[in-house]
């Protein structure tokens, strides 16, 4: 993204911080130095239809016969920055856009991270990586290899979100902005194209990590 000098300096000089995003002003000191710190989870901001902490409900719950997984393309369904407490809500499950707010989550994985966060996130161009709670732990485990063995580009680390998220009608999903794959089971090839394809396709596209950290476990 480009220097703005005017925009960019009006951001550091009149803007609080508490209104950053909503002001347009993510663009503000790109640079990712890795540090994230590891707030508890507080479960302030879950939207209809989750749950937190985002544990399996379902003992029996079976993923479904592991075949090819389907990638679909969602309608714009918003982008606007709503502070707490507002409540969120989303008409796709998951969703691959939509309000959210003004602070974006530290890319890495989560115990769980609401879409209120991860949509900034996608929106910044980064993947979010979704797998339903009652998902075994070797499926968790596979897909934090995929998100950690995926090679740096020319704009740094390869930016990610992996988290449970409840009443997911697939095994997994792999989120970017506007598009979702979906699939049954770990399908580590397709899954590879997918983020080949969509990874850093969102309205802005900014490397840099967010504050927000409450669940996080690491990168």
């Amino acid at each position: 993204m480009p220097f703005r000098p005017q925009a960019d300096l009006l951001c550091l000089l009149f803007v609080p911080m508490i209104l950053w995003g909503a002001f347009g002003c993510d663009s503000v000191g790109e640079a990712d130095d890795g540090a994230c710190s590891r707030a508890p989870l507080s479960c302030n901001d879950v939207p209809e239809g989750q749950r937190c902490p985002a544990t399996c409900e379902t003992p029996m719950w079976t993923p479904g016969e592991c075949k090819e997984g389907v990638a679909q393309r969602q309608e714009l369904l918003g982008q606007m920055h709503i502070s707490l407490p507002e409540p969120l809500s989303y008409e796709e499950n998951p969703p691959a856009s939509g309000s959210h707010r003004p602070m974006w989550a530290c890319w890495g994985e989560y115990a769980y991270l609401p879409p209120t966060r991860w949509l900034h996130n996608l929106e910044h161009g980064g993947i979010a990586i979704l797998y339903n709670p009652c998902v075994g732990t070797d499926v968790v485990d596979a897909l934090r290899t995929l998100a950690k063995s995926i090679e740096p580009d020319d704009a740094g680390a390869f930016r990610w979100i992996l988290t449970p998220y409840p009443d997911l009608p697939s095994a997994i999903s792999i989120v970017s902005w506007r598009w979702v794959y979906s699939s049954a089971c770990f399908r580590e090839d397709e899954m590879r194209e997918f983020i080949r394809q969509h990874y850093r396709n969102g309205p802005e596209d900014i490397r840099r990590s967010g504050d927000f950290s409450e669940g996080y476990l690491g990168r």
